[in-house]
């Protein structure tokens, strides 16, 4: 391809508008691949803008009126990353990289000057997490923090009592951490920055993380009612008034080793941590939690039928997702990777129920409904069965009473459908 005097900032610029269009990640891989055989700038790029110990201390130039200027192009991209550089290598001052970029910002054009303040703001909004950008170029960002992972739940698990039930809240996984060094930064669990939502958090995180002489970390979830995605947040402009309307949930919180036990992060580390957060946005809270001491317990309390009820008068988290329950042991460490002291419980995307009674239609010649009692005892009437189960279930509803069967129904909502039969009496 011809590289003519601005050839690579043009298509930087084309680049980030068809990266903010594109929500495919399989396609914005293939576009960078193809992009960067072709434009040396992009590593640098992406390097300065997502790299979470990249916080490079640049004070943003007045950007002047907008105009035809008469220089712009790769020979000043070039220039800006070349000052990056040599500030992040200790080879100039701040003052001196300063007033270099504010000669840049009075040759350029203001769509440059805004790609350029987006690099220095790591609000380079192309939707890349870290794991996208280190397929394009192997090894290039370190990856800041690692997430503890829960595995399914099966009954077949022995579990040690006492453990901990905390609902499984709605929202996006982030962990938020600082260090010692003055890195700091906001991660999702695909590593995408979400580090500006939580600007006012850093001063003090920062400021612990140094007295401590440790690492400190939150994890949780970053919740938005009016959103169906909180990813959403990251395209929007007014970002400020966006943040009054989120809240985290706050399960966990380390300073420096991740061996220390659950019970003892929760109150001694996570605690004290949000009793000084929360009077920051976006708003902070702890996720609840309750403690079972035998199984009866969890198979009582966490039963489909009354786990909602359970959520909403007990752990007052409207927010809880009625689909899942995480089952903690407030013994164990913090695992940076699957761990079997983090077990999620699904409570009712299907559930065992026993087939009591068939009852008919007004014909006589086929059921219009079936009475199933669920673990709890309690009784339910499932009518929405289709024409050919309920002739199935007639016609052998002599050999069908008493059998189990599964029932099932969508994400928070209350009324079942009948999913299939299970012949089992061994329950």
């Amino acid at each position: 391809m011809q590289n003519n005097a601005n050839f690579e900032i043009r298509a930087l610029l084309t680049l980030a508008d068809i990266l903010k269009d594109c929500k495919n990640c399989t396609e914005k891989t293939d576009i960078l691949k193809e992009f960067k055989s072709y434009n040396s700038a992009l590593q640098r790029i992406l390097f300065y803008a997502y790299s979470p110990s990249m916080h490079l201390p640049v004070n943003i130039p007045t950007i002047p009126n907008p105009q035809k200027h008469l220089e712009h192009g790769d020979r000043r991209l070039k220039h800006f990353l070349n000052i990056l550089d040599q500030l992040r290598q200790k080879e100039i001052s701040i003052n001196a990289a300063n007033k270099q970029i504010q000669q840049i910002f009075d040759k350029i054009t203001v769509d440059e000057i805004n790609l350029y303040k987006d690099i220095i703001d790591k609000r380079l909004f192309w939707g890349l997490s870290i794991h996208l950008i280190n397929q394009i170029f192997p090894n290039l960002i370190m990856l800041p923090v690692h997430f503890q992972r829960a595995n399914a739940y099966n009954s077949k698990f022995v579990l040690d009592y006492p453990i901990w039930a905390e609902p499984r809240v709605n929202g996006v996984r982030v962990k938020i951490f600082a260090m010692p060094n003055g890195e700091y930064g906001a991660y999702t669990k695909g590593y995408v920055n979400y580090s500006e939502i939580f600007t006012a958090y850093f001063p003090f995180l920062l400021k612990l993380a140094k007295s401590k002489n440790k690492s400190v970390e939150i994890d949780g979830h970053l919740y938005y009612s009016s959103w169906k995605r909180t990813s959403v947040l990251m395209d929007n402009t007014d970002i400020e008034e966006s943040i009054k309307k989120l809240t985290f949930h706050a399960f966990d919180a380390l300073i420096g080793t991740n061996k220390v036990a659950l019970h003892t992060r929760k109150k001694h580390i996570l605690v004290p941590i949000v009793n000084i957060l929360e009077k920051y946005l976006p708003r902070i809270e702890i996720v609840p939690h309750v403690t079972l001491t035998q199984h009866e317990q969890l198979r009582k309390c966490f039963s489909r039928a009354t786990y909602k009820k359970y959520s909403e008068l007990v752990l007052k988290s409207p927010t809880a997702s009625y689909q899942e329950l995480v089952l903690k042991d407030p013994k164990a460490g913090y695992h940076p990777n699957k761990s079997n002291s983090w077990l999620v419980m699904c409570c009712q995307d299907e559930e065992d129920a026993q087939i009591i009674d068939i009852i008919s239609d007004k014909t006589k010649t086929t059921c219009s409904c079936i009475l199933c009692k669920l673990c709890d005892s309690s009784v339910l009437v499932i009518d929405n069965l289709t024409q050919e189960q309920k002739e199935f279930l007639w016609s052998n509803k002599n050999q069908i009473i008493g059998n189990f069967c599964s029932l099932g129904r969508q994400h928070k909502q209350e009324k079942r459908s009948f999913l299939k039969l299970k012949f089992d009496k061994s329950r």
